[in-house]
Order: C-alpha cells, then sequence, then structure tokens
C-alpha cells in the first residue's frame, strides 16, 4: 500500500511539474 501511494505521489509531482513548466512557458508569451 505505501509503495502504491509513493508511486502515486510521485506521479502527481510529475503531472504538477510539467503543469508548472507550462505555465512559465505561457507567461514568457
Amino acid at each position: 500500500m505505501a509503495y502504491n501511494n509513493n508511486g502515486l505521489l510521485r506521479f502527481l509531482d510529475a503531472q504538477n511539474k510539467l503543469y508548472l513548466t507550462a505555465l512559465d512557458e505561457i507567461k514568457k508569451w
């Protein structure tokens, strides 16, 4: 269970970083 939660947190963290990176790119425009 802990492993699954850790994997989920890693996935969400990666998604969050992609989202923030996209926002930064949009702001540059």
